[in-house]
């Protein structure tokens, strides 16, 4: 950019190119992050000189794995995890057949708990 210093072009879901806002703490941070596969997750976004994320914040894999999306494993490659049309890349089928049964164990434990707030869910595991 003019300032001398590089930043990371994302692209979002519908294909648009996009950054973190230069005043967000993620500006400096959202290479790495992407190196690294990880997601930065953002409130609003807004048009100036381009697309620019507010209120964003970096979030790895395997939370959105954990706690986004109805998980479905890839007829095509068992080894790729799908959630809302993202595909996540396991070690092996074994790998994404083990996440996807932790999904469903953790999701069961948080109904139960919202169900009844005084369950020691760690008795119901």
């Amino acid at each position: 950019n003019a300032r001398g210093s590089s930043y990371s072009i994302l692209v979002s879901r519908q294909n648009e190119k996009c950054a973190a806002h230069p005043s967000s703490l993620n500006f400096k941070h959202a290479h790495e992050f992407a190196r690294d596969n990880g997601w930065l997750l953002f409130h609003e976004k807004v048009k100036t000189s381009q697309v620019y994320l507010h209120g964003s914040t970096l979030v790895g894999s395997i939370p959105l794995l954990l706690f986004g999306g109805e998980l479905k494993i890839s007829p095509k490659d068992r080894s790729q995890v799908i959630m809302d049309g993202m595909i996540f890349n396991a070690k092996d089928e074994k790998a994404a057949v083990l996440f996807k049964l932790l999904r469903r164990e953790l999701d069961r434990l948080l109904l139960l708990k919202v169900a009844n707030p005084s369950t020691e869910i760690g008795e119901s595991a």
